[in-house]
């Protein structure tokens, strides 16, 4: 008895690491109860004792029922607010992208470089509703992941572009210094 009190289950059983069987199981499934369906966690234990002999499997059933309403309620709201934000964004930026084209000859360069600014704004907003999407893909396992160079002058530009706005009315200069040999 002794042996056994206040000992870890690793302790007390050891683990056959090249045995594919020796390591625990976890998998979502349902349990059938009567015409119900219960989302359980199954978690699957096997045990082996000290000659690597596979001696049983010790399996826990936990309900999951409110941990599958709960992700499900996050992804509704997910996709309720994605598509509230995307909705003016886009508006915005084809009435921007309008507009710039209506007055294309009649705009000076200041206001020209407004609506410009205005415009890559909205673009960034854009791009952060998609990102909502992508976490949401990313956690469903259906985020496919490009990888690709990137120029970090162009994204500099890019953030200098949106600021230059407010940075003129507060008077304040933006500049943009960067080693001419970035890795991509």
């Amino acid at each position: 008895e002794d042996e056994i009190f206040g000992k870890g289950i690793d302790d007390l059983f050891e683990r056959s690491p090249g045995d594919r069987d020796a390591h625990p199981k976890e998998e979502r499934c349902y349990l059938k109860i009567g015409a119900e369906r219960v989302p359980v966690m199954l978690i699957s234990s096997p045990l082996i004792d000290e000659n690597g002999i596979h001696m049983g499997t010790v399996n826990t059933v936990r309900d999951i029922s409110a941990e599958c309403e709960l992700e499900q309620k996050k992804a509704d709201f997910l996709a309720m607010i994605v598509h509230d934000l995307r909705s003016p964004l886009i508006s915005n930026i084809y009435g921007a992208r309008l507009l710039k084209k209506m007055l294309k000859e009649s705009l000076d360069g200041e206001l020209s470089e407004i609506i410009e600014s205005n415009m890559v704004t909205l673009d960034r907003a854009l791009n952060l509703v998609n990102d909502l999407l992508d976490i949401s893909k990313f956690e469903s396992g259906k985020l496919e992941i490009k990888n690709e160079d990137i120029d970090i002058g162009e994204i500099m530009d890019i953030s200098i572009r949106s600021f230059r706005t407010m940075a003129d009315i507060a008077g304040i200069t933006i500049e943009r210094e960067a080693e001419p040999n970035i890795p991509r």
